[in-house]
């Protein structure tokens, strides 16, 4: 009963990627940490897709219910629906296949108009590749544009702002194919590209669960 008021989070892939939740065939799913799990209920299904769609963002029990059962077709009783998803989600998380936490997450998914690294991650970048992100992992940022666009994000720059910033250290990288900046951006420095890169890094570093706003 318990799992109910809890919030799940899971990096999560079906191992076929074109999936059926509506079937009741047994399909594999991988999990972050290389643990595999096989099942054929369409409810379970339908919330490791969405599960994995929302990585890696936690969300609520009765939310991803809500969401899995908007997938399917015909979706079970509401009754129904919970048992099953409840047990479901207690057999993965023993097999250390997903988390359930007991509070929302403390990070963003999504990239704001004037995106915010959490302080410890900014106060890292600037001492080293290795900054701690807020699902208690570590990130390796070695690329220096993304290591400077890191400390940048105090919450008062906006993108045109932070391309500007950027403009420099990217224009050197263009001209050094060598350098490792120049591995995660193109050759070409024109505000277009950098415009497209900066998006980029940002959604990485979005994913990388180190934004706060």
């Amino acid at each position: 009963e318990r799992v109910v008021s809890l919030f799940v989070a899971g990096e999560i892939n079906p191992v076929q990627l074109a999936t059926d939740p509506h079937s009741l065939d047994l399909v594999e799913f991988r999990g972050g940490r290389k643990a595999v799990i096989a099942t054929g209920h369409p409810v379970a299904k339908a919330a490791l897709l969405e599960l994995g769609t929302i990585w890696p963002m936690r969300i609520e029990f009765q939310e991803l219910l809500r969401r899995a059962q908007g997938r399917l077709r015909h979706p079970a009783e509401d009754a129904d629906g919970t048992m099953t998803l409840a047990a479901f989600l207690v057999q993965a998380y023993s097999m250390g296949f997903l988390d359930l936490h007991s509070t929302p997450a403390a990070f963003v998914s999504h990239v704001s108009d004037r995106p915010m690294a959490s302080a410890l991650s900014r106060w890292q970048s600037e001492r080293g590749p290795r900054v701690s992100t807020l699902r208690h992992g570590v990130l390796k940022v070695e690329d220096p544009i993304c290591r400077e666009l890191l400390r940048l994000l105090d919450g008062t720059h906006d993108r045109t702002e932070l391309q500007r910033r950027l403009e420099p250290l990217v224009a050197v990288a263009a001209a050094t194919p060598s350098s490792a900046g120049a591995d995660a951006l193109s050759e070409s420095s024109t505000e277009g590209d950098i415009s497209a890169q900066l998006d980029t890094q940002l959604q990485f570093l979005a994913r990388s669960a180190v934004l706060v706003a």
